[in-house]
């Protein structure tokens, strides 16, 4: 072993004498896990564990080793381990106290967080330390459930400095006049006690992260660590469990080996970094089972007595990072434990540290972005959402040839070949929406422009797929002649595929699609969601879409499914939407319908899309259009199923839906969401991110037993 190694250990693996007074000084404690509940003969308990079939049994030291021998000989015992000693990461250091917050605070890009923060619910974040200053003010209004796991029946005192400094990172109340600001700005803080000047046990770390999980905690800081503990595992991998997200300090002997519980794949390790010279802290531990790093160096917090001292360490560091997690989760209480460390870890920012360990520095800015821009496509308008979903879709425009499936029947109509681009008004759903089949056929993406001005956004869409031809969708009313000869001039060929109404609009453009003895899908003319959920599958299936009113068939649809003799009619929509009137009018007609539009997008889904196989999915909402107009060809291209959502509610029986669709599925789904914040709320993205990737989850952050043989491997990382 090299002297890295070596001198972690050192710090590591002494064995914890004399430092709890409820046990003499020659006895030790032994953790015992059980494969069940029966005891082993001959041995008292002292006391019980936290955990289930797992007991702390107290012996004398000199029985220590024959104690741990015979029960590792028991095969009803998983693993006994003796008491371990951890040391807390950082010392307080009153030289740096000359520093303000304000370079840490600039270095995670506080402030730029702060102006999109919404807080709705201040989350409970637990200090697993030496204790708390409890008259502190910056502290003492925001303690929740102190506890002394040495002593329940006694305060959490804090003999040492360190917790009290630790929780006034994670929570110190801000905007009080008062003291320091923390950049969750203000959590409640479960302080439980677990260590004492005289050192910290494996044994009530473990207890102290089983107390805290139940006791409502859904943070957990732990800025200390030591050797590996089965014990400290099995309770890490509880708190994981149960959903709560446990962050702990990386170490401070600047060695790339590793530390727990920072390590356990379950647990966030955390990294120092010193934002003076924006670099990894020189004793910070390094390597790629380090998450992310966060300010480390010279960091100003609460201490005892009421006062504030600067401090330096990794211990310093796992509370920032704790505590950008609680400025998430009073943002959105939705967010699980796997999606606050998922953002704080895919938010972080490249400096000169960041060859040291997984990721970036934390970056709250770029946290709260992400939060809200997860897989949008998405721009200031409607106009602009349309070319970037389309560039979504495609980098270039393919070639293509227009020209009707049925040459016979339609000899008067236009035919071209070139690379195309389908143009539509934004103001005019149908001409969008009967174009799905069209743009799937020439492989062309939709663009949506205003009526009467061509922008600039849109040229330089036109530019970027390298198109030379544009067909436009509907006539002068729905996008102005100004508009085509703006196009025009540009250089592009341009034709017009239109009626004189929506109906003859879209027998114009089907025409291109329609086969003899084939298929038909009939939808309301007024009713948009309905024609949405089925315009992608319109498009794969090249299934031609036309237009009824309630209680008529308009003569164009009349006069176009006369002339292609279709052997069968897919309606869209209960009869609310197309009466059974309607409906017995059409050959071999079959509904796909529900009680709302939501429940009969789910039903047009699970038609076409009847096994659960889906390789993505495209979310749009189900109350306002234009922003998924140019989705559905996107949705037929890469076969991704449109799912309408309520922007309120969801609803529920959707989530259930892609749920059930997705359990049996051999893909993990790609996710597109059409539409800004204003248009699909992040809590209706993320509440889908949870049911999309909650396998991607588990395998990336649950837990696996990764080190019971080599606890001191080393990373693969250099830092020399």
């Amino acid at each position: 072993m090299g002297s890295w190694g070596k001198s972690i250990l050192l710090l590591s693996l002494l064995l914890f004498f004399g430092s709890m007074p409820a046990y003499a000084e020659d006895a030790k404690r032994i953790v015992v896990k059980y494969k069940n509940e029966h005891l082993v003969n001959g041995l008292s308990y002292a006391d019980s564990s936290k955990a289930k079939n797992a007991k702390v049994i107290t012996v004398s030291a000199n029985d220590t080793k024959k104690v741990l021998s015979d029960l590792k000989k028991n095969p009803n015992v998983l693993y006994a381990e003796e008491e371990k000693q951890y040391t807390y990461f950082g010392a307080p250091n009153d030289a740096y106290f000359q520093r303000y917050q304000s370079k840490d605070f600039s270095a995670v890009k506080a402030l730029e967080a702060w102006n999109a923060f919404n807080p709705k619910s201040k989350p409970i974040v637990a200090v697993l330390d030496s204790g708390i200053d409890m008259s502190h003010p910056d502290l003492k209004n925001l303690i929740y459930k102190p506890f002394n796991i040495l002593n329940g029946s006694t305060l959490p005192i804090d003999d040492v400095g360190h917790g009290t400094h630790v929780a006034g990172i994670i929570g110190a109340e801000s905007n009080n006049k008062v003291g320091i600001a923390s950049l969750s700005k203000g959590s409640y803080i479960m302080p439980i006690k677990i260590g004492s000047k005289n050192g910290i046990s494996n044994i009530d770390l473990a207890d102290g992260i089983y107390h805290a999980v139940k006791n409502g905690a859904s943070i957990i800081n732990i800025s200390l660590g030591g050797e590996y503990s089965a014990y400290v595992e099995d309770a890490c991998n509880y708190a994981y469990e149960k959903g709560v997200l446990v962050v702990a300090a990386a170490g401070n002997n600047g060695v790339p080996y590793y530390s727990f519980p920072a390590a356990h794949n379950t647990v966030m390790a955390i990294a120092a970094s010193d934002s003076s010279t924006n670099t990894l802290a020189d004793f910070s531990n390094y390597g790629d089972w380090i998450s992310v790093a966060a300010p480390g160096v010279n960091i100003y917090s609460t201490y005892l007595s009421g006062k504030y001292a600067m401090m330096d360490g990794t211990s310093m560091a796992s509370p920032m990072a704790a505590s950008m997690a609680a400025l998430l989760k009073n943002h959105h209480p939705g967010l699980t434990n796997n999606q606050l460390r998922w953002i704080i870890e895919a938010s972080s920012d490249e400096y000169e540290g960041s060859l040291y360990h997984s990721n970036g520095r934390i970056n709250a800015q770029n946290s709260f972005t992400l939060f809200n821009d997860f897989t949008r496509a998405y721009g200031a308008t409607s106009v602009e959402t349309s070319t970037i979903i389309s560039m979504t879709g495609w980098e270039t425009a393919s070639a293509g040839v227009l020209e009707p499936e049925e040459l016979e029947l339609n000899p008067d109509l236009p035919t071209n070949e070139g690379r195309f681009v389908i143009l539509a008004s934004n103001q005019s759903f149908p001409d969008s929406l009967a174009a799905g089949a069209l743009s799937y056929k020439l492989d062309a993406p939709l663009l949506l422009t205003y009526p009467n001005i061509l922008r600039q956004s849109t040229i330089d869409t036109l530019n970027e797929l390298q198109a030379d031809k544009v067909l436009i969708m509907g006539g002068p009313g729905a996008v102005s002649d100004n508009v085509k000869a703006d196009i025009e001039s540009l250089g592009y060929e341009v034709t017009r595929l239109m009626g004189d109404d929506r109906f003859e609009t879209a027998a114009a453009i089907n025409n291109y699609i329609a086969k003899r003895s084939g298929k038909v899908i009939i939808t309301n003319a007024r009713n948009f969601p309905d024609a949405l959920s089925v315009s992608a599958f319109a498009g794969s299936e090249q299934i031609p879409i036309v237009f009824v009113e309630r209680n008529s068939i308009p003569e164009a649809t009349h006069d176009f499914l006369n002339k292609y003799k279709f052997s069968k009619a897919i309606v869209i929509g209960g009869p609310g939407v197309v009466s059974d009137f309607v409906l017995k009018q059409f050959p071999n007609a079959e509904r796909i319908g529900g009680a709302d539009r939501f429940e009969t997008n789910r039903k047009v889904i699970n038609y076409f899309k009847p096994a659960s196989d889906l390789e993505g999915i495209i979310l749009a909402t189900g109350r306002n259009f234009p922003d998924a107009l140019s989705g559905a060809p996107v949705s037929a291209k890469f076969d991704y199923p449109l799912v309408l959502v309520d922007p309120a509610k969801g609803p529920a029986a959707t989530f259930d839906f892609v749920k059930q669709k997705t359990a049996a599925s051999e893909y993990l789904p790609d996710m597109i969401t059409l539409g800004g914040p204003a248009v699909i709320p992040p809590a209706i993205v993320w509440r889908f991110d949870q049911i999309l990737y909650n396998s991607w989850y588990k395998e990336e952050y649950g837990p696996y037993q990764q080190f019971s043989k080599h606890p001191d491997k080393p990373v693969t990382v250099n830092r020399k």
